[in-house]
């Protein structure tokens, strides 16, 4: 007998093909990798937050600075413009006492040489008269003085004053009041010492009207 057939091998079922990814399929990122990520996330963010306060921070610095400017220019205007004001004001101050105290002088200069020619009392008593006018716009130039002056010209205001009113408290007054009448005694002897009185006081006066000068071109620089 012939030798059997052997069976046929079974036909194996063909295999399942192994699926590959999707190419735009994105894998998890690795635990490293995500934490780089926030870290540079994080940085990026403090970066801009950082830039931005900055340019906050720049501008309003620059209009701090803009402002500080304006308001020191528009104190120093203001300020030049208030001495400029008070320049002005001293100034006329000064001339109208300067005018007030040559013509006090003055008068004082016309009393003496009334006096010295020997003078009656009815002659006398016009000049007399006229000083106390004279006098009169003296102090009230003093007084101005002694209000718009600076400090300087203060103290020689008070110099005038204390030479003028000591003049009148210790001369003048008693003089006009006793040898005034038509029929006074001992109006020549008496007379004498006045005049002595009155060119003391002009040389004093002639003194304090340097001091009033020096202080007068310091204030009006």
């Amino acid at each position: 007998m012939g030798a059997k057939p052997e069976p046929a091998a079974e036909p194996q079922p063909p295999a399942e093909p192994v699926a590959e990814p999707a190419a735009d399929d994105k894998s998890e990122p690795e635990p490293a990798t995500r934490g780089e990520l926030e870290v540079a996330t994080r940085s990026a963010r403090s970066a801009l937050i950082t830039a931005v306060a900055a340019a906050v921070i720049s501008s309003f610095v620059a209009a701090g600075s803009a402002v500080y400017v304006s308001i020191n220019q528009s104190n120093r205007s203001e300020s030049l413009a208030v001495a400029q004001a008070v320049r002005q004001d001293r100034q006329k101050v000064y001339s109208d006492f300067s005018v007030a105290m040559f013509g006090f002088t003055q008068q004082l200069g016309n009393i003496v040489g009334v006096l010295q020619a020997h003078a009656t009392t009815d002659a006398t008593r016009p000049e007399i008269t006229e000083l106390g006018r004279q006098q009169g716009e003296f102090l009230a130039g003093l007084n101005l003085l002694l209000m718009a002056g600076s400090s300087g010209m203060q103290q020689v205001g008070i110099q005038f004053s204390e030479v003028v009113g000591a003049f009148n408290r210790d001369h003048l007054a008693p003089f006009t009041a006793q040898f005034t009448s038509p029929n006074a005694a001992g109006w020549e002897r008496e007379s004498a010492a006045f005049v002595a009185a009155i060119n003391d006081l002009i040389s004093k006066i002639g003194d304090l009207n340097g001091a009033f000068v020096e202080q007068g071109v310091k204030d009006l620089q």
